[in-house]
């Protein structure tokens, strides 16, 4: 997905894949929430490791449950359209959107502290 995307972008996807890639697009997304698990074990792992104020260390431990919260709430936002279709809430993918934007958000912070960290250890 994009940084942030249009109702009008998901509904074009949609009916351009297909039955079938919808119903790809579905079991792809139940195997991303596993992926966005894993991938939060491995954010907390490198944050313990690499900040050493516990202040900022617990600061970012929050910034990556809420990224993996928001890309979990996308997926199944996601997999709520993907069911329905071709019915679309479009309130419920502008929210899939904001998720999406806000999940990114959440990375390019944690990533950002991290690199700081790293070139001038303030953290």
């Amino acid at each position: 997905m994009k940084f942030h995307y249009s109702v009008k972008q998901v509904m074009e996807t949609f009916e351009r894949i297909g039955e079938t890639g919808r119903l790809i697009y579905q079991k792809y997304l139940i195997l991303d929430c596993l992926f966005t698990l894993f991938f939060l074990i491995v954010m907390l792992a490198i944050t313990n490791k690499l900040i050493t104020n516990l202040s900022v260390g617990n600061i970012l431990f929050v910034v990556c449950v809420l990224r993996a919260i928001f890309d979990l709430l996308e997926n199944g936002f996601l997999i709520k359209v993907l069911k329905k279709y071709p019915e679309i809430n479009k309130s419920i993918l502008k929210w899939c959107s904001y998720f999406t934007t806000t999940k990114f958000l959440c990375l390019y912070l944690w990533i950002a502290v991290l690199i700081i960290n790293d070139l001038f250890g303030f953290f």
